[in-house]
């Protein structure tokens, strides 16, 4: 798919986004979409899991960015009957129910997408356990090249979220490291990969999200490599820069 045809895809997502129910924002869309363009044209493939599906919002990102050889699983303990509009997105989804930290004994095929996910949205119960499971499970389900999704993760709500998130990294810091933060939701990725997706949220996040109507402000106030990590912030009209604080933290900004 070349880059225009990706744009566009994008776009219309996003309009047929906003018409189900659900509490995931206008922005964090806009950042899963761009996400995603940029594992496409590193050439990443494969099948793509959300774990806590409710309605089918943000299943709706996964399943309009799914090539038609890649399955959508969607992982939910109650397959809600709104689901419908996902069956127009997408041909191969495969609804798994039951809670996603008995899924290894209750989805026989699960075997199969081992190694072979490009992504993992994490969005069940928030309890520690769930979210702490479910990045176990990304540990064993992504490729390489594949990017875990954390909800909820900067909710005051749920501050178990980020709990077990750090709790795992500091355990096995050779699995996963952040590389992007922002409304609520936390983007990880392979350590290998890092250097890429960091560099392309320097340089291209900014312009992407506002091709999609969601022009944001970029912060990078550390380049400590134990958190090396970019967040961001819906703009606001009095916000001038796309890059917070470029006269304090400017050599912060620059690509590796």
């Amino acid at each position: 798919m070349t880059e225009a045809a990706i744009k566009d895809q994008s776009k219309n997502l996003i309009s047929s986004f906003e018409q189900v129910d659900g509490m995931m924002s206008i922005t964090a869309a806009a950042a899963f979409l761009a996400v995603f363009k940029q594992l496409r044209q590193l050439g990443v493939t494969g099948h793509w899991f959300e774990t806590g599906v409710y309605k089918g919002k943000s299943a709706a990102l996964l399943c309009g960015s799914a090539s038609k050889d890649e399955d959508v699983v969607l992982v939910d303990i109650d397959h809600h009957k709104s689901w419908g509009h996902l069956n127009a997105l997408h041909d191969s989804i495969v609804p798994v129910e039951t809670e996603s930290e008995k899924i290894e004994q209750n989805f026989q095929n699960l075997p199969k997408y081992f190694n072979k996910t490009m992504v993992l949205h994490s969005d069940g119960s928030h309890f520690y356990d769930n979210v702490y499971s479910d990045i176990v499970l990304a540990n064993k389900l992504l490729s390489e090249d594949g990017v875990l999704i954390l909800d909820d993760f900067w909710n005051a709500h749920y501050p178990q979220v980020q709990a077990a998130a750090y709790s795992y990294l500091a355990a096995f810091p050779e699995h996963f490291t952040f590389f992007l933060t922002g409304e609520n939701k936390a983007f990880l990725c392979r350590p290998s990969r890092h250097k890429n997706l960091i560099n392309y949220c320097l340089t291209y996040f900014a312009s992407d999200m506002a091709e999609l109507g969601s022009p944001v402000v970029i912060s990078k106030t550390d380049i400590n490599p134990k958190f090396d990590v970019l967040s961001f912030l819906h703009k606001q009209q009095n916000d001038e820069e796309s890059f917070f604080g470029m006269n304090i933290y400017s050599h912060f900004y620059q690509p590796r």
